[in-house]
């Protein structure tokens, strides 16, 4: 099974270092945009970057943006490419397939966080070391490492989902896009028609004096949401079905 889950792994980060303008092209790509986040902000927000929860918010941001723009094509990809079947007809387990292509997905995200706040905190320290040597308070890094691992993981799962029902890669991206659209202006929805429920969930969240307590419930709705959705994922996950819709 573990080896399994490794083969399928490998295979979507072999693709995705292939997919549009071959294994350089995706490279630039990805070290053009880690820079950007890696860079350009920390150079303009300077040691808040470091020293406030910024570095957490831009970890969390940064893995989910990464997961969601490969997982659209982790099986409406292999539609579009006619492979689906060939995969499907392997002996590879049902859960190898699913959990390696939400591992592939996860990891890249996670790894692209990693990558942000490396360079992060390098630019600071070289547009700031006149006030320096800075790094992140540890609860801060702790917290920014956990959430975005927890969150690439709920947009990967999330993502995987919308993609074993979607005939394209485009209409993934699209569903993909709605949903999270939707999860974003829900905050806004629940303050207007319910502005007391909403007033006591933020007083909740920030009612302790403690950092460690809000990371501990936000990890545990991420925990809970991803558990929701790879639950959800693995019974949608048919062969049979999958090979009659592609």
């Amino acid at each position: 099974m573990i080896r399994d889950f490794l083969t399928v792994t490998w295979k979507e980060w072999r693709e995705q270092l292939h997919i549009g303008g071959g294994k350089r092209g995706t490279i630039l790509r990805a070290l053009f945009s880690i820079g950007l986040l890696g860079v350009l902000w920390p150079w303009l927000i300077g040691p808040a970057f470091i020293t406030t929860a910024v570095p957490i918010v831009f970890s969390i941001a940064t893995s989910a943006m990464y997961v969601a723009a490969i997982v659209p094509d982790s099986f409406a990809g292999e539609r579009e490419r006619r492979t689906l079947e060939t995969l499907l007809a392997s002996r590879l387990p049902d859960s190898a397939l699913l959990l390696g292509k939400i591992a592939a997905c996860w990891s890249y995200g996670y790894l692209a966080s990693l990558a942000m706040l490396a360079v992060g905190v390098i630019t600071v320290n070289i547009t700031h070391r006149a006030e320096g040597p800075f790094f992140f308070p540890p609860l801060t890094l702790f917290s920014a490492l956990v959430l975005a691992a927890l969150a690439a993981f709920a947009m990967a799962g999330a993502g995987v989902l919308v993609s074993l029902r979607s005939a394209t890669v485009k209409q993934a991206t699209q569903a993909l896009a709605t949903g999270l659209t939707l999860l974003l202006l829900l905050p806004a929805v629940l303050a207007q028609v319910a502005p007391r429920t909403w007033n006591n969930f933020v007083d909740w969240m920030g009612s302790t004096e403690s950092p460690f307590h809000l990371l501990t419930r936000l990890g545990s709705a991420l925990v809970l949401l991803s558990l929701v959705l790879l639950a959800v994922a693995r019974r949608r996950f048919s062969r049979a079905r999958l090979l009659v819709d592609s």
